[in-house]
């Protein structure tokens, strides 16, 4: 492992530590049941330290079936061992998130940081 590697790790943790927020994950995951198909199981995964930033100062508006809508855009900036994925929700300084989309940061081919673009969801 590079010593570049190392302090990006150290600084994504550093990053993380002055204003860290504890999040547990909850994710729903495919069982196979006995009737050859799927069902849908929740799961939750241990704690996560992170750190939620906004992306925008400004609203993002959005049109869907119901109108538009409008949502603070954040980003969840998570150390390189962060098992997030797309779909997964958790609540956090009194809001609801939806992982929207997850950026794995690399350098040379290795993970040093995970950030995830995240929606307020009701």
């Amino acid at each position: 492992m590079s010593a570049v590697l190392i302090a990006r790790r150290l600084a994504t943790e550093r990053l993380i530590g002055e204003n860290p927020v504890s999040i547990v994950i909850h994710r729903e995951v495919a069982v196979p049941d006995l009737a050859g198909g799927n069902r849908l199981v929740s799961s939750s995964t241990p704690p996560i330290h992170g750190r939620i930033v906004p992306t925008k100062r400004q609203m993002v508006m959005r049109q869907d079936e119901a109108g538009i809508v409008r949502f603070f855009a954040w980003t969840l900036i998570a150390p390189w061992t962060a098992d997030l994925k797309v779909g997964d929700t958790f609540f956090a300084q009194g809001q609801n998130f939806r992982v929207e989309r997850v950026v794995w940061r690399r350098l040379a081919g290795e993970i040093y940081a995970v950030h995830a673009v995240l929606e307020e969801v009701s």
